[in-house]
This record gives structure tokens, C-alpha cells and sequence, in this order.
């Protein structure tokens, strides 16, 4: 047996018991739907049919199949599956549709009971073992369309051994691409006599020319008179590439053409504009486009619509050996076509083209694309450890997985030891002389509580309370102070501000200092000083930390912890957001406490001390909890967003980073926008022109204000 192909199957069990922690770091478009990644899709009668096609451009291309499907056997009932979120909503467009099971034996059992298809079938190169285990198990029979396979899927699959191979021999049908195809398919164990080749399936659904070129323009925006230049699917190592020969053209040549990159992900954006700046290339979202710069796309499956406005399109993944993306769409929409060297995964269509003299494939030019340039993906010969490999890697992501789950166990076997400690009385909280409230999260990550903070000692202030705030000197900077603590300061003043390393002394000094309101910055953890009141953050788009305890997920106690709270606020509560759902879910976890909703407001956006004020466009640079967040702010206060650079939180900037990004935002014809907590940790020597700070405040949700009072006022003490 493989030892790569018994690494697998030993590994799948349990990822598949991991899987559903494996949600928090899903992207954000995926974690509502990631209990279908689970397998928990649940039909009320058999599927005739489930077709699964992997991302968006599969997708689109299994529509013409889905229509003829129904026309000859109307009220068929098909499920259709896709791996991208992208690529369900597509299928959504014309079918049910939800994302596939991961391919882990009790996921995908789970699929199967729940769907119960008689017929399963695979667009392109989608093999994934368990599904084919188990529909074997089943007696379902299976099929691919529009089946292709690279020359180094072929080494990898087969690497899997005969364990492997011997699913590939039961397939009931192998409908390729190309010739090529075919007989690689037939080298995997492929059925000879059900195997042959019927072409590609996406050449069913391609585009036609618009009507009028000028007018496709003018409607995205551009230069009706100018010709357009697309950069189609573009990946990481090929902007840079394109860039530098770009700027090697004649200015005047330059000039005359409009040029739009449309990335192949746009979660890559940040490190493709990158690539652009490095090669002095600068590129821009206004329209029309300034002189000089590159239009920037980050909106999923517009494409085709470039394609139909261009003249010229490259096609990427074809610089780097990525093995290239379809260009049969860019012709089928009018366009002279280019591809690079690297376009494995497109031979039948880019040879159709060459024989009709409609692509031109550019050649690995000295120095560049035949040499692996900074920061691009290294050559195929590079990139071809041994086979077995494959295998150990699978095993190894299982290990860190299972390392991970095990070290989130032992944290909670710490916390509940630690809780009946403190619940026998074998260990006390520290009593001070003063009220003490503290403001604290249950999740790692940024819920805003600094906010709240500087906002209850306003509060308090105004009510004549003399409080005192009670912060944990965290990665200090140069000057010795963490950056909550030089907040803290700077907006109360350094008499009111106690910080240090033990929050309990902190409190006795500022108790004995005759301060009679404490409010203890992230305190809800810190069990060895009591409290008379514990404030619990929640943020409404992610509350639960993925349900899971540090470091398999971001919880830093149990669910059940949060019983201790008295006061539970749902934050960055987007106007219009029903939250009715989580705040059910806290009243079940904590039924004594009471409920507040509450958002970040925008202010406004003032200019760093010595700069001129920020212009409407900016490049965000963050180093906190939440970029995501800091972001949408930056929406929220009318400000177009060119870019987002994401340190790690309370991360303080050097110099070298500054000049960078201040680099990247002239590139982009933008300011740099910081919160409030960045512009304390942005260096002194930097320059501050065209940077600005966000500006934000707390604001209660409805009838949420009140909880000021029952915060500031007094209470029953209760202990942690």
C-alpha cells in the first residue's frame, strides 16, 4: 500500500473531527455555510442527480448541462455542489445548490444519508477519495465530464498507489477534454472502454462579441476612445512580470492604452498592488483612470464583462506555473489573446487558437520568465520534491490539527481546575477598598472594549467619580508604554491611568490612592482581584471564536464562563443588523445578565499632528484586533478605500514599514488612514503628511443607554 494513500485515509478521520473548528478560518463569505462543508445538507427526497463542479468557472459552464438535463427529463431533481462560495451562488442562479462535503469518511457518510443521490457526477479533476469511497460503498455510480489532467496531477494522484487506482477503475464514465487528457486518464486506470474524449464543456457556455466595443467601455466607467488592455485572472509572480515589460514600452505607446488587472482572487490583491509598486507601476480604482495608472478589479465573476469591453487580453496563471486559465473566453468575446509559456492546463485551447493564428503565447524571456524573479513561485523543477511527499504533508497538516485540539483541551482542563479552586475557596480574589467594573472580552480579537473603556471613564468623570483605569502594560514600545496605556493617558491624563504587569497591585495602589471607581481594562479573565461588576464584549459578526478554546480556536474560556458576567454587550451592531439570534444564544449562556447593543460611531477623520488633512481616498493600515472592522469604519465615514495592510495586533511600526507604506499609498494616490490606537504606535521620525486618524466614539443601540447607570452605579459585589 501507498504509504502516501494510507497517510491519507489515517489522517481524513480526523480532520474531519477537526473540521468543525476548521470554520473560524474559513473566509468570512464561507462561515455561514460552513455547516454544508460539514456534510449537513438534508433533502426530503432522493437526488436524481448530484453534480459538482469545483469553483466559479466550472460552475458557469455546468449551466448548459443542467438545462439540457431538465429538457429530457423534466422535474428531475439535480443537487449541485461546489467547493467556492462563488461558485454556489452560481449554481444557486439556476438549480439547489450548496457547498461540497471536506473529504472526511463521517462528512461525506453524513452528505450521502442526507441527499441520498443516485448518480454522482465530477467536472474536470475533481477526485476526492472518500467520495468516491463511499458512493462505491453505496453502488452509486459515478461520472466525469469535461474530464482534463494535468502531467503533474497524473504524478500525484498516482502517487496515491493501487489504492487509489483501484477507485479510478470503477468509474462508470471518463468524458475528457483533449486526446492528451484521455490518455493521461487512461495511465491513472481509467475504464478503456469507458473513457474518450467529448471536449471541453465550458466552450458550450462561452460569450459572444458585444455589438458595439466603445459602448462596453463607457459603461465601466472608461474611455470610450481609448483601447483597452485587460490583465485576466491575474496571480501572485505575474504582475511584477508585466509590469516591468509595461514600462518598458515606448511613454507614447503607454499612453494611448487603458489597462485593467482583474486578479484571479482578490483575496491576493494586497500582494499584487505590491508586486505593481515594486516595478513602479501604479495602479488605481478611480474611473476614468489617471494617466499612467492600471485599473484594479476586486469584485468576483465580472470578467467576462472586461473581456467584452478589451481589444487585448492576457490571460493569467500562464507567467508562473500555475497552468493557466481559459482563453477561449477572451477570443469568444473578440479579443486578440496572449498567455504565457506556462498554460499546461489549456493545451487543447490554446493549440486551436495558434491553428486559427488568434493567440500569441510569449516565451520564457531571459532573466525573467525562465528564472524565478523576488517574490514569484519557483520553476516546475523546483517544485517537484519526491511524490510520497504529497502523502506526509496530509499527515502532517492531521498532526498540527490534532496538536492543536489537544492543546485547547489541556487549556480548558486549566480553566476548570482554576475555576474549582477558586469556587472551594482554595484560592481568593484580592478585595479592594473601591468599586471595581471590569470591561473584557471572551474571545481573543478586537471587540472594541477600549472604547467602551474611555467611554465609562467620561461617563464617570462627568459624574463627579474620580475613576481610575486599571490597563496591563502589553507590548510596550519604545518609550516603555503599552499603547492602550499612552491612550489611556493621553485621554484622561497619567494621574488616572495605573499600569503595569500585576492588575491586582494596580488596584490596591489606585485603592490606596484614594480612588473609589476602578475600571479594569480586559479584566474579565483576571480571577485574582474582585469584581463588582464584569462587563463581557461580544462582537456581532464573530461572538463565539469559533466555539473553540485557544489556540484551535479563539475562545479564551468556556461558553459557560460568561454566566459570571452582569452586563453583556453586542458590538459593532451594524444599523439595520437584526441581533435577536445572538442575543438568545446569551441568554441562554447567561440568564442574569442584562443585554446592550452597541456600535463604533464615526466621528470623523483628523490629520496627524503636522500633516495636511487626508484626502477622500485612502490606503487603511492597521495593527489591531479587527482590520476587517477598521475597514468598514473607514466605509461608514464616506472614505473610498484603496487598500488594506493588516499587522499583528499592537504591533508598534518601524520606520522601514512607514516609508513602505506611505510608498504604497502614493502608488495608489491615497492617505493612510490609522485608528486612534495605530496613530500612538506610528514612529516619531516618519513622516505624517497625508496621514489621517479615524476617529471614532462608543454609541448605545436603542434602549441600551441606560446601562451607563447600572455600570457607574453602585451594585451587589460579587466575586470571580
Amino acid at each position: 500500500m501507498s504509504l502516501a494513500w494510507g497517510a491519507y485515509r489515517l489522517a481524513a478521520p480526523l480532520l474531519g473531527s477537526l473540521a468543525p473548528a476548521a470554520g473560524l478560518f474559513a473566509p468570512a463569505d464561507e462561515r455561514s455555510l460552513w455547516a454544508e462543508r460539514l456534510g449537513r445538507v438534508r433533502l426530503d427526497q432522493p437526488c436524481d442527480a448530484w453534480l459538482h463542479a469545483a469553483s466559479l468557472g466550472e460552475a458557469t459552464a455546468v449551466r448548459p448541462m443542467v438545462q439540457e438535463l431538465l429538457a429530457r427529463a423534466p422535474g428531475a431533481r439535480l443537487l449541485l455542489t461546489a467547493t467556492t462560495s462563488t461558485g454556489r451562488a452560481r449554481l444557486q442562479s439556476f438549480g439547489s445548490a450548496s457547498l461540497a462535503p471536506i473529504d472526511a469518511p463521517q462528512l461525506v457518510r453524513r452528505f450521502f444519508e442526507g441527499t441520498r443521490p443516485r448518480r454522482l457526477v465530477l467536472f474536470e479533476t475533481e477526485l476526492w477519495p472518500h467520495w468516491l469511497i463511499e458512493a462505491r460503498r453505496r453502488q452509486v455510480p459515478v461520472a466525469v465530464l469535461s474530464a482534463r489532467l494535468s502531467a503533474r496531477s497524473l504524478r500525484n494522484y498516482r502517487s496515491l498507489g493501487g489504492g487509489f487506482r483501484h477507485l479510478v477503475e470503477g468509474l462508470s464514465a471518463v468524458l475528457c477534454q483533449g486526446p492528451t487528457d484521455a490518455d493521461r486518464w487512461l495511465a491513472l486506470g481509467a475504464p478503456t472502454a469507458r473513457t474518450t474524449v467529448t471536449g471541453n464543456l465550458k466552450n458550450d457556455s462561452l460569450p459572444v462579441p458585444v455589438a458595439d466595443r466603445d459602448a462596453a467601455r463607457a459603461a465601466l466607467g472608461l474611455d470610450p476612445a481609448r483601447p483597452l488592455l485587460v490583465l485576466g485572472s491575474v496571480r501572485p509572480g505575474e504582475v511584477r512580470l508585466l509590469a516591468r515589460a509595461w514600462r518598458a514600452l515606448p511613454a507614447e505607446l503607454r499612453d494611448r492604452w487603458q489597462v485593467m488587472a482583474v486578479p484571479r482572487h482578490p483575496r491576493a490583491s494586497v500582494e499584487l498592488k505590491e508586486e505593481a509598486a515594486d516595478a513602479g507601476q501604479p495602479v488605481s480604482t478611480l474611473r476614468p483612470l489617471p494617466g499612467g495608472a492600471w485599473g484594479w478589479e476586486t469584485r468576483i465573476g465580472v470578467l467576462l464583462g472586461w473581456y467584452a469591453a478589451a481589444d487585448v487580453a492576457f490571460v493569467g496563471g500562464s507567467l508562473r506555473p500555475y497552468g493557466g486559465h481559459n482563453p477561449l473566453e477572451p477570443a469568444a468575446c473578440g479579443c486578440a489573446v496572449l498567455v504565457g509559456p506556462y498554460h499546461a492546463n489549456q493545451v487543447e485551447g490554446v493549440r486551436a487558437l495558434s491553428e486559427a493564428g488568434a493567440v500569441f503565447v510569449a516565451r520564457r524571456a531571459r532573466g525573467t520568465g525562465a528564472r524565478r524573479a523576488r517574490g514569484g513561485r519557483p520553476r516546475p523543477r523546483q517544485l517537484r520534491p519526491r511524490r510520497r511527499a504529497a502523502g506526509g504533508v496530509v499527515a502532517v497538516a492531521g498532526v498540527v490539527s490534532a496538536v492543536l485540539e489537544l492543546a485547547s483541551r489541556a487549556w480548558g482542563a486549566g480553566w476548570e481546575l482554576r475555576r474549582r479552586a477558586y469556587a472551594a475557596g482554595l484560592r481568593r480574589g484580592q478585595r479592594v477598598a473601591a468599586r471595581v467594573v471590569s470591561v473584557g472580552n471572551l474571545t481573543l480579537g478586537g471587540t472594541g472594549k477600549t472604547t467602551l473603556v474611555l467611554h465609562l471613564a467620561r461617563r464617570a468623570r462627568e459624574r463627579n467619580l474620580d475613576p481610575a483605569v486599571v490597563c496591563r502594560r502589553y507590548r510596550p514600545g519604545p518609550g516603555g508604554e503599552g499603547d492602550e496605556e499612552r491612550m489611556f493617558r493621553d485621554a484622561l491624563g497619567a494621574a488616572s491611568v495605573y499600569a503595569g504587569e500585576s492588575k491586582r497591585e494596580l488596584a490596591g495602589r489606585a485603592a490606596s490612592d484614594g480612588r473609589r471607581l476602578l475600571i479594569v481594562d480586559d479584566g474579565f479573565s483576571h480571577w485574582g482581584l474582585e469584581r463588582d461588576l464584569d462587563v463581557v464584549l461580544l462582537d456581532a459578526g464573530d461572538p463565539w471564536g469559533g466555539r473553540r478554546l485557544v489556540p484551535a480556536g479563539r475562545l479564551r474560556e468556556p461558553l459557560r464562563a460568561l454566566q459570571r458576567a452582569g452586563v453583556v454587550v453586542i458590538t459593532r451592531v451594524a444599523a439595520g443588523a437584526d441581533p435577536a439570534r445572538t442575543m438568545e444564544e446569551v441568554a441562554g449562556f447567561a440568564p442574569a445578565a442584562r443585554i446592550g447593543l452597541a456600535r463604533h460611531r464615526v466621528v470623523g477623520v483628523r490629520a496627524l499632528a503636522g500633516s495636511t488633512p487626508p484626502q477622500r481616498r485612502v490606503r487603511v493600515v492597521t495593527a489591531t484586533g479587527n482590520p476587517p472592522a477598521v475597514e468598514a469604519s473607514a466605509r461608514e465615514a464616506g472614505l473610498e478605500v484603496a487598500g488594506l495592510s493588516a499587522y499583528r495586533d499592537h504591533h508598534w511600526f518601524t520606520a522601514a514599514e512607514a516609508q513602505a507604506e506611505s510608498e504604497r499609498a502614493r502608488a495608489e494616490e491615497a492617505a493612510i488612514l490609522l485608528t486612534a490606537k495605530d496613530a500612538v504606535r506610528w514612529p516619531e521620525g516618519a513622516s505624517r503628511e497625508g496621514v489621517g486618524v479615524l476617529e471614532v466614539e462608543w454609541e448605545w443601540r436603542g434602549d441600551s443607554a441606560g446601562l451607563d447607570d447600572l455600570i457607574l452605579g453602585p451594585s451587589t459585589r460579587s466575586h470571580a
